[in-house]
């Protein structure tokens, strides 16, 4: 992660973390203590949140994360509102660079609060995506029923979360319709390929 513009200083500073022989270690190319940021945990993406708030709460207004990771992305986006000043997303190709301006990234509150699960259930690093249903699709269909995604990872799972939910996945594999029963839809489905073929 690299922080430009801090208010009193106008030099960079490069934190790391991970890597090292110590695993919770954190370092600084400015020798700024940074043991606030020593944790246990493992998984680097959500670690680069917790870099990113405290490095706006030193007073550093332009943070640049260098990644090619779509969940981090998600993440930023996720917590972009959580944060002020500019954030940035380095990524690509040594020969083709570009920079995401994260904070320009405009969604619906509804969108912004489901982001995360929908990027879960619909395919990222830990989970594969829906059948023959890349992003693009299940965008448009989160785009318009985000909201069915609300009450999932938050609290216990209940009967009326585990509906709302296969009602989100009903309405990527049957758009066209009104049906909100899975097995509805996989026996339409079914039939459909069996009428197909004869």
């Amino acid at each position: 992660m690299m922080l430009e513009a801090k208010k009193n200083r106008p030099t960079c500073e490069l934190i790391t973390a991970g890597g090292f022989e110590e695993e919770t270690k954190v370092a600084s190319s400015q020798g700024s203590d940074v043991e606030q940021l020593q944790l246990s945990h493992e998984e680097a993406d959500t670690r680069i949140i917790l870099h990113a708030k405290a490095a706006y709460m030193d007073g550093y207004e332009r943070i640049i994360v260098s990644c090619r990771d779509t969940d981090v992305l998600v993440l930023l986006t996720h917590f972009a509102v959580q944060l002020s000043g500019e954030l940035w997303m380095r990524t690509g190709t040594r020969q083709e660079r570009r920079y995401v301006a994260v904070h320009d990234i405009q969604l619906t509150p509804t969108m912004q609060r489901n982001i995360l699960v929908y990027h879960a259930v619909t395919g990222c690093d830990t989970a594969s995506q829906p059948s023959e249903h890349g992003k693009k699709t299940t965008w448009k269909v989160f785009q318009q029923h985000g909201a069915l995604l609300d009450d999932l990872g938050r609290g216990t799972l209940s009967e009326s979360t585990i509906r709302s939910v296969e009602e989100f996945f009903c309405r990527i594999y049957s758009p066209a319709s009104d049906e909100t029963n899975i097995n509805d839809v996989r026996c339409r489905m079914f039939q459909k390929g069996t009428n197909d073929q004869e």
